[in-house]
């Protein structure tokens, strides 16, 4: 497809944490993803979530079991007063990541330049 968000996200994610048994079960999880939403929906994670279908995640990334899979941009998001956690955080963190109760944004990708859109 093409999309460098995917790459972004992987990359932000491997950059927070450099032990090399972390990168392998992140490219497992990233298989295991893949396998997974070809075999539920019959295409690969991007291609759904470019069609604003419901994406699996799998166990480790569960944001919310009604969670949809939507694509907004900053300037598209209804209500910016709700937290945010960013998606390689996520990745990075797993499990381990605290996530904010009720309704959140969840930011796919964001510049590391002024003014951060």
């Amino acid at each position: 497809d093409g999309s460098l968000v995917s790459a972004n996200l992987l990359g932000y994610a491997v950059r927070k944490n450099l032990n090399a048994h972390f990168w392998l079960s992140i490219l497992n999880n990233i298989r295991i993803t893949r396998k997974m939403n070809i075999s539920m929906f019959g295409f690969h994670p991007n291609g759904l979530f470019d069609q604003g279908r419901p994406v699996y995640f799998g166990p480790d990334y569960l944001l919310s079991p009604a969670a949809p899979s939507c694509r907004k941009t900053s300037a598209s998001c209804p209500n910016s007063s709700l937290p945010k956690v960013i998606f390689g955080d996520l990745l990075a963190e797993g499990v381990h990541t605290v996530r904010p109760k009720g309704d959140f944004r969840l930011i796919s990708w964001e510049s590391r330049l002024p003014p951060y859109t």
